[in-house]
């Protein structure tokens, strides 16, 4: 197929883009001029379209007719921009795609959501960042009844991986006790989550991608292993398998205001087209320990 992508440089979006270069997909790719290309530099034979320098239709109107437009860019609204980047990324972005899709003929539109993204959910933590993912689905699902284009919804749990930036509460927790820093602040702990490994979620997006649903316009997927974990025995299986000495002080940090309790993915219907989870928490755990152990010798080094 000819595929469309944005989000590539990312880190989820790295390995989806090497999968579907693997499995022998035309691939194009949209970033920005400024863009660290590290997680794909290894790839040959795409095609890349700066967006910052190069009108989005064109890349349309001059390429062969994609089949899909995968949409992977995001932003949470940490980097201090602003509501700016967060509605540019989230909602502008794919809107703008998927106005084009319809345009040059799309048939298929993938969105990445969110387990944020909840009916009832009024969590104010990412409050941006979640109300721009609940526009653009709504958008979608706009375009699914006109029977426009069909739109393929993508809700992620909690997704964790080896080389994930720092940032992310799973790779700072197992960096700080593999570094055996002095002390971790933490909540009470009581909030559970499930933990999906980005491995897992690229087969997730392979297994979609071979079974299109040509018959239904609008599919809302929940990727997950359908188990949820409290935030504090996610804490301590970590400090049980590094060995660390790091006091995990639960209870110094207060709980968000409104912050989603429970979280747990449905995968009834991803499993139904074969998928299942095939990382458990403690191996996926043990792949963050090793990953980030070897950076800390790599960094001792320097």
């Amino acid at each position: 197929m000819n595929i469309l992508i944005d989000g590539a440089t990312g880190f989820l979006g790295g390995k989806v883009t090497t999968m579907l270069v693997e499995l022998g997909h035309d691939v194009s790719i949209i970033k920005r001029t400024s863009s660290n290309t590290t997680s794909i530099d290894h790839i040959r034979n795409c095609k890349f379209y700066d967006i910052d320098t190069c009108d989005k239709e064109t890349i349309f109107s001059e390429s062969s007719k994609f089949d899909v437009v995968i949409h992977l860019a995001t932003d949470y609204g940490r980097a201090g921009n602003g509501f700016s980047g967060v509605i540019q990324a989230n909602l502008m972005l794919p809107l703008e795609l998927m106005s084009l899709s319809v345009k040059y003929g799309v048939e298929f539109f993938i969105n990445t959501d969110t387990y944020y993204n909840r009916p009832g959910s009024q969590s104010y933590h990412l409050a941006p960042y979640s109300l721009t993912k609940r526009q653009i689905v709504e958008w979608g699902k706009l375009l699914a009844v006109q029977k426009k284009l069909h739109f393929i919804n993508v809700k992620l749990q909690h997704m964790f991986g080896a080389g994930e930036g720092a940032s992310k509460f799973t790779t700072s927790l197992i960096r700080d006790c593999v570094r055996d820093v002095d002390e971790v602040k933490l909540t009470d702990g009581i909030q559970r989550r499930d933990f999906i490994y980005i491995d897992d979620v690229v087969a997730a997006y392979k297994t979609i991608l071979l079974q299109l649903p040509y018959d239904d316009f609008f599919v809302d997927y929940d990727v997950g292993t359908g188990i949820s974990t409290s935030i504090r025995d996610f804490a301590l299986l970590v400090k049980k398998a590094t060995k660390t000495r790091t006091h995990l002080n639960f209870g110094a940090i207060p709980n968000r205001e409104n912050e989603i309790t429970d979280s747990c993915a449905d995968t009834t219907l991803l499993r139904s087209l074969g998928w299942t989870a095939q990382v458990e928490l403690e191996e996926g755990v043990d792949r963050i320990i090793q990953y980030e152990t070897i950076s800390k010798y790599n960094d001792s080094d320097l």
